[in-house]
């Protein structure tokens, strides 16, 4: 067991390095990382300006939920869509056949998607502070900038799992790369609190990985009070997100060895 811990730094800093050299070539990822979450920005941020005349705290609390919203989707989708970008280009078996492990591998994709999140999630910060009067974002830097480690391991802890459903269930889900953010966004109550759903579905929030980030963020924007019990929860949630989700992929990834399923990977 402990042979799959180990890891190098060498080899983990090499790769960020590759896939670091590999998106700065494709000029299309500027849409990715730049356009779509400042599209999104003044989408919200015209709506909270128009909003402000109705209940101006709703109005900045819906822009920086979004905000995170970005980021999440972004810091999850990055680090999956690079792994299914080695299978579709075929670098996954070369990789595979050096001596990088899968954790190696695993963790570098989370550190290079961390990394490229928060550079975007700087430049969301910047943009709501200057056009749309978020002075909320810069009074208060420290608060948001807890808030978004623990939304960045949130959706490290997302990313490993969607790595291990992939690996166990095969490329043709490589669509979950995108989707699961959204829907577990969705379930997690962002722009309301967790009552509003059916009982059913409140039992279910409380679990999801965003519910108390996005519970901390509404309570700070319309009563400027940190809710420390929300973000012990929301803590809690990630350590507990990844004591699962580390094991689940080891798991799959020697499943799929033993079962010959990493082969399909390799076509």
């Amino acid at each position: 067991m402990w042979r799959w811990l180990k890891m190098n730094l060498g080899r983990i800093l090499a790769l960020l390095k590759r896939d670091n050299t590999i998106m700065n070539r494709s000029k299309w990822r500027i849409i990715e990382w730049i356009y779509f979450p400042v599209l999104s920005l003044f989408i919200w941020g015209f709506f909270s300006i128009f909003a402000r005349q109705f209940a101006a705290q709703i109005a900045i609390m819906v822009l920086i939920i979004q905000i995170y919203f970005e980021f999440a989707q972004l810091a999850q989708a990055t680090a999956n869509q690079t792994m299914m970008e080695d299978v579709w280009r075929g670098t996954f078996r070369e990789l595979m056949l050096t001596p990088l492990t899968s954790l190696e591998y695993l963790f570098s994709r989370i550190i290079h998607s961390g990394l490229r999140s928060m550079a975007t999630l700087a430049i969301l910060f910047v943009g709501a502070f200057t056009f749309f009067g978020a002075n909320i974002l810069v009074q208060n830097i420290f608060f948001f900038l807890m808030i978004a480690g623990l939304t960045y391991l949130a959706s490290a802890a997302v990313s490993i799992i969607v790595s291990s459903l992939i690996l166990t269930l095969g490329t043709e889900y490589g669509f979950l790369s995108w989707s699961s953010t959204q829907f577990l966004v969705l379930l997690s109550a962002p722009f309301f609190p967790i009552t509003i759903f059916p009982l059913a579905l409140q039992y279910v929030s409380y679990f999801m990985p965003y519910t108390w980030i996005f519970e901390s963020i509404r309570q700070f924007v319309t009563s400027n009070t940190v809710c420390y019990t929300c973000l012990q929860y929301s803590a809690i949630s990630n350590v507990a997100y990844i004591a699962i989700s580390l094991p689940l992929f080891l798991y799959c990834f020697r499943r799929a060895i033993r079962t010959g399923a990493l082969a399909r990977f390799w076509r």
